[in-house]
């Protein structure tokens, strides 16, 4: 009797130990990228044709190609970050040269471009771009390698008038929360997810972030005595 006692004991805590094993295993797995998620990366974030790809250790192996070329990526397996990116071999298509994207940012926005710098990112080189109009400055981000548009800012210019609105805004009564989302609504369509209103550079402004049914969101900067919008922000995922 008590020799099977101690069989059946065994045996239970053979399977708790296993069933404990397997929670781990699986918990772990759960937080790995799989094959699918990685096609999925490489598709959106470089516009490639999946070749490859095979999981080694802590990491995905892929092998693609887009217009620039062929490409192996290693990507980490948990957090799906691009740790390396190589190019394998060149299509013969050079990177766009730099007239070429102050072309592609005067299509985006009207004036002059007033600054422009390249970034030597390994992943993504991009240019920094400022075009300066009579009201309003732009910055952008546009990628080297095809003119992707990356992200876009848009500045209010304070004219001698506005900064005077400004000045003496104590005068005047501030614009409601209602009104305001209304105003921001009128540049960019969607719904509001948040509205704050406080102090910058000695301006009291709204701040108002707004996603669309895309999902795309930005934020709208409003002049909270005069209703005027300093700046929009879209957000552009790397």
């Amino acid at each position: 009797m008590r020799k099977s006692l101690i069989v059946l004991l065994s045996l239970l805590l053979i399977v708790i130990l296993g069933f404990g094993t397997y929670r781990t295993i699986a918990s772990k797995d759960e937080k790995h990228y799989s094959q699918h998620d990685v096609k999925g990366l490489i598709t959106e974030k470089y516009r490639g044709k999946i070749q490859s790809v095979e999981h080694i250790g802590e990491s995905y192996v892929a092998q693609f190609q887009n217009e620039s070329g062929i490409y192996k990526a290693i990507i980490n397996s948990e957090d799906g970050e691009v740790t390396d990116l190589v190019q394998i071999k060149s299509s013969g298509k050079t990177s766009l040269t730099e007239t070429e994207i102050k072309d592609i940012a005067l299509k985006q926005a009207t004036g002059d471009i007033s600054n422009i710098k390249l970034h030597e990112d390994k992943k993504n080189p991009y240019y920094d771009i400022e075009v300066t109009g009579k009201e309003k400055k732009v910055e952008m981000k546009i990628a080297k390698m095809d003119g992707e548009l990356l992200s876009k800012e848009e500045y209010k210019l304070e004219t001698n008038e506005t900064e005077q609105e400004g000045k003496g805004s104590e005068k005047s009564s501030i614009i409601n929360k209602k009104k305001a989302e209304e105003i921001a609504l009128t540049k960019f369509k969607g719904k509001v997810k948040e509205t704050d209103l406080g102090e910058e550079d000695g301006l009291l402004q709204y701040e108002i972030e707004i996603e669309d049914s895309s999902g795309q969101e930005a934020e709208v900067y409003i002049n909270a005595y005069t209703g005027t919008i300093i700046r929009f922000e879209l957000d552009k995922d790397d």
